[in-house]
């Protein structure tokens, strides 16, 4: 999974917090935008937009694109005579960029996801002063984000809590919409609903400190059975969930073996040999490009009740 993506916030809703900063942007340097900015595979994607109509323009249009390269900052002072940017749609026609300025926002291993920046319809170049006041308000923007990716992430198992899940969920039945929109090739999605059988046992016998212990196990299991391209995310107390893009049958029945297999080592680490954990799933495939994560999340436990019903340690696929 890229960098960006592991904050799950593409694609989410407008935030006040975000806001606030282009706004502050916008009147603190006299110009009429001011964004923060998250640079996708193909897009440039606007959290924060002060001016500016337009949630997102195409990545080969992003002044953008050029400042998570900059070691620092990235400035245009005349993108009209500029032959970088003079024939860009972006100059010539809506919004008309005369000016950009740009501070990169980064993740905590330093990769590149965006920027907060500036724009105006006149020549223009920030003097020090004013690009202080656009790092300071980048530091703002950083530990938002910073702030945003801790609140979607379990504080025990480091998966993606209940909320980080349905936003990345979210996301990825968006891109495979979108997918579908400019004609291209498209898969089902799959979620998948796992759950360790008779949990409660282990914490009533051993403790919730050893149950724990049990549930990170059970989401190291689980993370190192999936592929690069699934998401992982604890949504209750022992129920966890993946989203699997691109799936079939195959695929979901050897991530579960997988982890049923890692769980029961683990288990034999902790309680000794002869010693077992087992888990129930569900797997709900999306039926239509109408169906939303809810409706999959729903379906998908249902399958699991199945699992459950039948006594446990199996697979049910709706």
């Amino acid at each position: 999974m890229r960098e960006i993506e592991r904050y799950a916030i593409l694609d989410t809703d407008e935030d006040e917090a975000f806001t606030r900063i282009t706004r502050l942007a916008s009147e603190l340097l006299g110009v009429p935008i001011a964004l923060i900015t998250l640079v996708d595979e193909d897009r440039q994607w606007f959290k924060a937009r002060t001016g500016l109509t337009q949630r997102e323009t195409p990545r080969e249009h992003a002044f953008c694109g050029y400042t998570i390269l900059a070691p620092d900052h990235f400035q245009v002072p005349d993108a009209l005579a500029d032959e970088r940017f003079a024939h860009n749609p972006l100059v010539t026609s809506d919004p008309h960029i005369r000016f950009y300025a740009g501070i990169p926002l980064s993740s905590a291993t330093g990769q590149r996801l965006g920027s907060l920046c500036v724009i105006g319809r006149e020549p223009r170049t920030l003097d020090s002063r004013e690009l202080g006041i656009l790092k300071d308000l980048a530091g703002i923007a950083q530990r938002e984000l910073d702030l945003h990716r801790a609140a979607s992430t379990d504080d025990l198992t480091g998966l993606y809590n209940r909320a980080g899940f349905v936003a990345l969920a979210k996301r990825e039945l968006l891109r495979r919409k979108r997918k579908a929109a400019r004609g291209g090739p498209v898969r089902a999605t799959g979620l998948m609903m796992v759950d360790i059988d008779h949990f409660k046992q282990v914490n009533d016998t051993f403790g919730h400190a050893v149950g724990d212990q049990v549930l990170i196990a059970f989401a190291q299991a689980l993370q190192g059975s999936v592929r690069d391209t699934d998401v992982c995310g604890r949504i209750g107390g022992d129920e966890f969930a993946v989203a699997l893009p691109e799936i079939d049958e195959d695929t979901a029945r050897r991530v579960f073996s997988e982890t049923t297999r890692a769980l029961a080592e683990s288990a034999q680490e902790l309680f000794g040999n002869g010693s077992a954990l087992t888990i129930s799933a569900g797997l709900a495939v999306r039926k239509d490009s109408g169906e939303e994560v809810f409706e999959l999340l729903g379906r998908a436990d249902r399958a699991l009740y199945s699992s459950k019903r039948n006594g446990g340690a199996e697979l049910t696929i709706e």
